[in-house]
């Protein structure tokens, strides 16, 4: 049975492929991509709201 070793070679790179891209992108995505986009909209969102920030009155 030639052909149950070759798939059982294919399944196994398979699934190593499928682990290490499943890990990569979400190593690459998860932490990456949404720990600078989270700084960054906060940086930036931060200093726009405070340069447009109203100031109010004094009370009396």
């Amino acid at each position: 049975m030639v052909g149950s070793k070759d798939d059982e070679r294919w399944c196994t790179s398979a699934s190593k492929l499928t682990y290490e891209f499943t890990y990569e992108f979400t190593y690459e995505f998860t932490y990456e991509f949404t720990d600078e986009f989270t700084d960054e909209f906060t940086d930036e969102f931060t200093d726009e709201f405070t340069d447009k920030s109203i100031l109010l009155p004094e009370s009396a």
